[in-house]
């Protein structure tokens, strides 16, 4: 911040102007609104520019940058590993069911370890569906889909 005020966009009005002509960062082209990010250790800053009298020239929002990149990434539905190290980690359901499937097998010789992490009830019932399929048994902890209310059904 204090690099901004003394030789950066913040020292002055004509300052601004000349840093936003020369490093572009226009974000609408008929407003002279300018924005800047940059990232430091732990944070991210945002910088919006209005580098022409009687408006507000500057708006800095700062950022928690794990915060940041926490709400950015996907959800993991799930991860697998295999004894030589490797690791994978998955966002698509359907991805992430079919190696469980393609996988599994080969568990003995492999390693191969599955981790879901996702709270849907439909991606956990199909790995519980897979695991009793690949012994032969029929899934004993079905989701009731029908369910009752007062002995009454739908």
């Amino acid at each position: 911040m204090d690099t901004l005020r003394r030789n950066g966009p913040l020292q002055s009005l004509s300052a601004m102007s000349s840093y936003c002509w020369t490093h572009g960062g226009e974000i609408s082209t008929n407003d002279r609104v300018y924005g800047y990010i940059a990232e430091t250790e732990h944070y991210r800053f945002c910088l919006r520019c209005t580098p022409r009298p009687g408006d507000y020239q500057g708006y800095l929002y700062c950022y928690d940058l794990r915060e940041q990149q926490m709400r950015q990434r996907e959800r993991l539905v799930g991860r697998v590993t295999y004894t030589s190290g490797e690791r994978q980690e998955f966002t698509d359901p359907q991805e992430y069911l079919r190696t469980i499937q393609e996988e599994l097998p080969y568990r003995n010789t492999t390693g191969f370890r599955y981790e879901t992490l996702t709270d849907d009830p439909s991606v956990r019932e199909a790995v519980d569906d897979i695991l009793w399929d690949f012994v032969g048994e029929e899934n004993p902890r079905r989701t009731n889909r029908e369910i009752t209310f007062g002995g009454l059904g739908k």
